[in-house]
């Protein structure tokens, strides 16, 4: 029986082959042959099936978002991003985001949305119970210690409450829901905006 030789790749069989399905992947996701799109910022929840029919694709870190032309209507709520400033492909040509450039996509995504004049919730430590929010941020990461959801909740007086977790929550944005009881972790702060950190949250939904 002939014995069979493994083949070997060129480098620049490889280099083409990493070249063709990196194109496809940008293809694929909703991104211009330079890796470019334009997400729509801001709440999206009530407008998902809208966005839908005209072409944008969800991603839980880049939300709504699509390569081509933006429809007059969401002129003054989008930006632009390339995905190369953010990832690295491998020579499969699937991007895995960088650890540092993460946090500068979020931040480059929540710098166009609408801020909200929130306060610190009571004292690390405490206990709340029956407190009114609605889903205004979700993005999953891979972190330091694996897969990461962010929530970001709203109240009904405008504080904001961050909830981190490795489960997978069944929330999108716009959702509304009562946190039963929560454990608050510590108090934050970005660019002036106030955050409360929350532990273990249990819903009423």
């Amino acid at each position: 029986m002939e014995k069979r030789t493994k083949k070997t790749l060129t480098d620049e069989q490889i280099e083409r082959q990493y070249k063709e399905k990196k194109a496809a992947w940008l293809k694929r996701n909703g991104f211009d042959e330079r890796g470019y799109t334009c997400i729509i910022t801001g709440e999206t929840f009530s407008i998902k099936d809208e966005l839908k029919e005209k072409g944008y694709l969800y991603d839980p870190v880049l939300r709504w978002h699509k390569a081509d032309d933006i429809e007059e209507e969401y002129k003054d709520r989008y930006i632009t991003i390339n995905i190369n400033d953010f990832a690295e492909f491998n020579i499969w040509g699937k991007p895995s985001y960088k650890r540092d450039m993460l946090d500068s996509l979020n931040k480059a995504i929540t710098g166009n949305e609408k801020s909200f004049d929130s306060e610190w919730i009571g004292e690390v430590g405490e206990v709340l119970e029956n407190v009114k929010v609605k889903v205004i941020k979700k993005l999953t990461f891979q972190g330091r210690y694996g897969v990461t959801t962010l929530l970001s909740f709203v109240t009904e007086e405008g504080n904001i409450l961050n909830w981190f977790t490795s489960t997978f929550p069944r929330f999108n944005l716009g959702d509304e829901a009562i946190i039963k009881t929560t454990i608050i972790k510590k108090h934050d702060e970005y660019k002036g905006e106030k955050s409360t950190v929350i532990l273990r949250p249990k819903f009423n939904r």
